[in-house]
């Protein structure tokens, strides 16, 4: 099972519905500025770089590195080509687990501006599982924590309501959460960093490898501690 190859058709009219979901979504005014113009970003650095093949094995789903295309970048930056505004983001911060897993998740981190001098920092969950696994269906609230050497960062969101896809027999939401600089420190320089996100399904549970460590690190390094 492939995830996330698609048609560059079938991109642009993802990043389309993308932004007519979240346009009408009920959260407050930065994420809701955010919502299609993050989402359509990391779908395109998803979807034009090498996205590695997950496999069905035992109803789990396996990693098989089978990658052939250019890496993802562990930090990038994006600029608006008709706004020339940019975003600094983690495109793709995959948390592995030992063994077979249903369940696959993703913790990134942007830097939006919302002008030529204003920006904000988001954390965002992204998860996908077999359409039998079914979805986590992230709760708004607090359904983010990050566990920082046993301090826990405790982040609201609306949830993944709005940002729910199902395609060709895999399932996939996103959730976005406002961070601070020192959210982004605490993750980046931490010793252990555990993940938790809460769903109306369950709760997935994540611990940080040296190398999602590392893209948290360069990302903090140019983008917080430079700006």
């Amino acid at each position: 099972m492939r995830l996330g190859f698609e048609s560059q058709s079938d991109e642009v009219n993802e990043a389309a519905s993308i932004r007519n979901r979240t346009s009408s979504q009920a959260v407050e005014p930065s994420s809701e500025r955010l919502g299609g113009k993050y989402g359509a970003i990391r779908l395109f650095f998803r979807r034009t770089a090498s996205r590695c093949v997950f496999a069905a094995a035992g109803g789990a789903l396996v990693f098989l590195c089978a990658c052939v295309a250019p890496e993802i970048p562990d930090i990038a930056t994006h600029v608006d080509p008709n706004t020339h505004i940019r975003t600094d983001l983690i495109p793709e911060n995959f948390l592995e687990t030992d063994g077979p897993v249903r369940e696959l998740l993703w913790l990134n981190a942007s830097r939006v501006f919302k002008d030529y001098r204003s920006f904000e920092y988001y954390l965002e969950v992204h998860y996908e599982a077999k359409e039998e696994t079914g979805l986590l269906k992230v709760s708004p609230g607090q359904s983010l924590i990050v566990v920082t050497d046993g301090v826990e960062l405790k982040f609201n969101g609306s949830g993944s309501l709005n940002a729910r896809r199902q395609r060709s027999g895999t399932v996939s939401e996103d959730a976005i959460y406002i961070a601070t600089p020192n959210d982004l420190r605490a993750i980046a320089y931490a010793e252990r960093v555990t993940v938790r996100v809460y769903g109306a399904n369950g709760v997935l549970t994540r611990e940080f490898k040296p190398a999602n460590s590392e893209k948290f690190r360069k990302f903090v390094m140019l983008f917080v501690e430079g700006s």
